[in-house]
C-alpha cells in the first residue's frame, strides 16, 4: 500500500495506487452557492449509499412548509432532468435559539437507483417547484474491480462547533480543518470520504449534528461519497438511534435487523471497505466485542471478498503512542486483521495523527510478510 499524504498535520489522505482524474463539474450547472432558503431548509443535502448505481440524499426542512419534498436530477449533462418524490419522517429536535426548545423538523431522503458508474450527477432539491438548494454535483459509484487509481479522505472526531449557537465560527479547529479538506478536494479528487467516528460532540443528540455538523460540511458533504462508522460519542445520547435514522448505510449481508448500519462493508473500484463498530457491546451487546455478532460477520466477509486490497475503518484502535488504545479490538479483531493480512487500518479516537510500520504480533515486519499498517486519524477538529 502506498504512504498515505498528510494535510493539516492530522487528517489522512489516502492514494489508491496513483491520483484520480481531475474534478469537473456537471453540463450547465455551477458551483453550489448558499441555498436560497436557509430559514426552511434546516439540514444541508449530504450523500450516503453511493454504491452500485444507487445514490442516497437526505436534508431537512421546516415542518411548517405545506408541499412535499422532491429531488430533482441529470446524469446526462443537463440534457433531461428527473423529479423523485422524497421519502419523509417528521421529528422533534431541539432548538437553541427560542422558546419552546422543541422546533419540528421534516426528514426527507431520496434513494435514486441505475445510475451509470462513473458518471456526473447534479441535484438540486425543492419543497414542491420551489427551489431550496442546487447546483449540487456528485460522481456515481465507479465499476467494482477496476483497477483505475483513486484517492480518498478519512477523518473522525468533529462536530464540536465552537462558542455559541449557531456553532459555525470561521477561526475553529473544525473549521480550518474543513477548509484545508475542501482545498484538496478541489485540487486533487478523492472520490470518497470515511467518517470514523464521534461525528458529532458531546452526546450525539439531535441538536448537536444540527448544529455541530451538519452546517460546517456543506460542500464536502453534498457532493463527495460519505461512509460513517461510530463512535463512542454517537452512543452517548440515544445508543445510537440518532445516527442510524440519519444516515443510511444498509447492507444485505448483515442479517440481524438491529445492525443494520452500525456495521458493513463495500467493494470501491479493487478495493473492498468494511467498517466496523467499536463501540456497540459497550451499550447493547454484554461483555465484549464477541457478543455483538459482528466478528463472526467480519470473519464471513473477508471469507467472501475477491478484491486484492482490503481496507478496515474503525473508531477505536489497538495501538496509540503511548499504549493500546482498546483491549476488546486487540483480542477480537487484531487477530483477524492478522489473519486476512489486511493491509490498511485506519481510525480515530485520540485527536492525533499517527501512523505506525506495518505491525504483526506487536512486531515490525514488512506488509509482504502480514504486516499491518495502522493509522490513527483523529484530528477532524475536536481539542486537536
Amino acid at each position: 500500500m502506498p504512504r498515505s499524504h498528510l494535510i493539516y498535520v492530522v487528517v489522512a489522505v489516502f492514494t489508491v495506487r496513483g491520483i484520480a482524474s481531475s474534478y469537473s463539474w456537471c453540463s450547465g450547472v455551477d458551483p453550489p452557492s448558499p441555498p436560497n432558503a436557509r430559514d426552511d431548509l434546516l439540514r444541508i443535502p449530504y450523500l450516503t449509499h453511493i454504491l452500485d448505481g444507487e445514490a442516497c440524499v437526505t436534508w431537512g426542512v421546516n415542518v411548517h412548509l405545506t408541499g412535499r419534498c422532491f429531488l430533482e436530477y441529470t446524469a446526462n449533462g443537463g440534457l433531461s432532468w428527473s423529479r423523485v418524490a422524497a421519502i419523509e419522517e417528521e421529528y422533534s429536535w431541539y432548538n437553541y435559539h427560542a422558546l419552546p426548545k422543541q422546533k419540528e423538523m421534516r426528514q426527507c431522503r431520496v434513494n435514486l437507483t441505475g445510475l451509470p458508474p462513473s458518471t456526473p450527477v447534479c441535484y438540486r432539491v425543492l419543497e414542491e417547484d420551489s427551489e431550496l438548494a442546487g447546483g449540487y454535483s456528485f460522481t456515481s459509484a465507479p465499476a467494482p474491480g477496476s483497477a483505475a487509481p483513486f484517492s480518498f479522505m478519512a477523518y473522525g472526531d468533529f462536530g464540536r462547533g465552537k462558542g455559541s449557537p449557531p456553532f459555525v465560527v470561521t477561526d475553529s479547529p473544525q473549521a480550518r480543518v474543513r477548509d484545508t479538506l475542501v482545498a484538496w478536494w478541489r485540487a486533487e479528487d478523492p472520490e470518497l470520504l470515511l467518517a470514523l467516528g464521534d461525528d458529532t460532540y458531546f452526546s450525539g443528540y439531535e441538536h448537536e449534528y444540527d448544529h455541530r455538523t451538519f452546517p460546517y460540511y456543506e460542500q464536502l458533504w453534498s457532493q463527495l461519497p460519505l461512509f460513517l462508522t461510530s463512535g463512542n460519542h454517537d452512543y452517548e445520547s440515544d445508543r445510537l438511534a440518532t445516527y442510524l435514522k440519519y444516515f443510511y448505510q444498509p447492507d444485505p449481508t448483515v442479517e440481524d435487523p438491529s445492525a443494520s448500519g452500525r456495521y458493513f462493508s463495500f467493494d470501491w473500484r479493487n478495493v473492498h471497505f468494511v467498517m466496523l463498530d467499536t463501540e456497540w457491546y459497550r451499550w447493547d451487546s454484554p461483555g465484549n466485542l464477541s457478543a455483538s455478532g459482528m466478528v463472526e460477520w467480519f470473519r464471513r466477509d473477508l471469507e467472501a471478498n475477491t478484491q486484492p486490497w482490503t481496507i478496515v475503518a474503525q473508531h477505536k484502535m489497538p495501538y496509540t503512542g503511548s499504549a493500546v488504545a482498546d483491549a476488546n479490538v486487540v483480542t477480537y479483531l487484531m487477530p483477524i486483521y492478522e489473519e486476512f493480512r489486511i493491509p490498511l487500518v485506519v481510525g480515530g479516537h485520540w485527536h492525533n495523527y499517527q501512523r505506525y510500520a506495518p505491525l504483526r504480533n506487536g512486531t515490525r515486519v514488512p506488509t509482504t510478510e502480514g504486516g499491518v499498517t495502522y493509522v490513527i486519524s483523529g484530528g477532524g477538529g475536536y481539542h486537536i
